[in-house]
């Protein structure tokens, strides 16, 4: 596909806040495809994690799953409040988009087709890691943090934090670390030709997701947000990708 990159194809989620005593559980298989190859050891950031910054326990998967097993159970789930106690509110979850291909989109003009990050029965999962998860409550994941994970600066996403969020005089690029007590940051993609099942193609979207808990005032130490932000990659156009901070515009343009 060589549709061109617009505006519009850039989606700010905004702030989801996950109260997880307003949930109720979700009784699946947070198992993935089957077939998939395990991921290969890395030093400091991992595919599979957890927040655990404030009352709520919350495990990740970089393939864009949320609040599910951080060891990759497909019985065992992944969100609790308090935690620490066997209240689990959420077994699963994660995200799921869809979209239309436009009329410049070649043979697949005019096709909807979606992306399963995460699927509930474990037979059409599309989501893959780009970027493992890093979590700045562990000392080498903050130290060994990449720029394209430091909180926005430069770009549209910039615009969702307060600029004393985003700047730290003490750090040599004068970029902060972490907007909250405990962010945690990764990338996924739907790209992967072999994890295809159930659709034709690929709808072409990365998603960059950093996750905030706080720990103050009353009250936040319940809540933890997330922060989506989806990128078009289906053009190989460098030019496309200008109105974004530099250190992602290289990955988007990899992966397109």
């Amino acid at each position: 596909m060589h549709s061109p990159f617009r505006k519009r194809g850039l989606i700010l989620a905004g702030l989801l806040a996950l109260a997880l005593a307003a949930v109720t559980p979700i009784v699946a298989s947070a198992s993935p495809e089957p077939g998939v190859k395990p991921r290969g050891f890395r030093l400091f950031a991992r595919s599979l994690g957890a927040m655990t910054i404030n009352r709520i326990y919350c495990g990740l998967a970089s393939d864009g799953q949320v609040c599910v097993d951080s060891t990759n159970s497909s019985t065992i789930g992944g969100g609790f409040w308090p935690k620490g106690t066997a209240d689990q509110y959420i077994f699963n979850s994660g995200l799921q988009i869809a979209g239309i291909i436009g009329p410049d989109g070649g043979p697949w003009a005019g096709d909807t087709t979606g992306a399963f990050f995460f699927d509930p029965k474990g037979t059409t999962q599309h989501g893959e890691e780009v970027e493992p998860i890093y979590n700045t409550t562990d000392p080498d994941d903050l130290a060994n943090l990449p720029d394209a994970a430091k909180v926005p600066l430069g770009d549209v996403n910039a615009d969702i934090f307060h600029p004393l969020l985003q700047t730290d005089a003490s750090e040599l690029d004068g970029r902060r670390r972490q907007a909250s007590q405990g962010d945690v940051w990764w990338m996924s993609w739907d790209g992967n030709p072999t994890l295809n099942a159930g659709r034709s193609h690929p709808l072409g979207v990365l998603v960059e997701q950093r996750g905030m808990g706080w720990n103050f005032p009353a009250g936040n130490d319940d809540i933890i947000y997330f922060i989506y932000t989806f990128y078009n990659i289906t053009s190989t156009n460098a030019a496309d990708y200008a109105a974004i901070r530099p250190e992602t515009q290289a990955i988007l343009l990899e992966k397109a």
